[in-house]
């Protein structure tokens, strides 16, 4: 399935629930992996608020099973998009260099993998940005891209009537 029918079937489904897109790095990103560790930890939160969790991601789905799996995961809607199409849609751009590896990342980036999320070999663009986008009634609202490829998101300042500042600090 393409992305571009992926987008009309959850343009539909969004008319029953709100789509949380979760628009993730690349897997080889220290970040992609400490992103799916926050969606676990606050996913009861974020279902229980009404949405629908859609993981959208750069790598071939073979790839990024294993860290949906070891993040308990796996039963949430991926969806594969190497050319970016949904990113595009939802206005989750890239970055510069200096958001992505700029001197101000490189803290967090030690703190991360210290923590144990490992570095690999980019499967999409190095320089594509994170964020979230909600899908409700046919259009994306409430879009938040990362400043940095460092920045996490706080999935449980989420509320379906609206949403708060979604960055968290890092």
């Amino acid at each position: 399935m393409t992305s571009k029918h992926c987008l009309e079937t959850l343009r539909a489904a969004s008319y029953e629930s709100p789509q949380l897109m979760v628009f993730l790095r690349h897997s080889g990103c220290v970040f992609f992996k400490e992103m799916l560790a926050i969606l676990s930890r606050q996913r009861e939160q974020i279902e229980a608020e009404g949405f629908t969790i859609v993981l959208v991601h750069m790598g071939p789905d073979e790839k990024v099973r294993p860290y949906l799996k070891q993040y308990q995961l796996e039963d949430v809607q991926q969806i594969s998009d190497p050319e970016r199409y949904l990113y595009e849609q939802a206005h989750i751009g890239k970055g510069s260099i200096a958001q992505v590896i700029g001197p101000r990342v490189w803290k967090s980036a030690v703190r991360a993998l210290r923590e144990g999320y490992s570095l690999g070999v980019p499967d999409g663009s190095p320089l594509q940005m994170a964020g979230i986008s909600i899908l409700n009634r046919g259009s994306f609202e409430q879009t938040h891209v990362t400043g940095l490829s460092s920045e996490m998101i706080d999935f449980s300042k989420l509320s379906c009537t609206h949403c708060c500042t979604l960055a968290s600090a890092v």
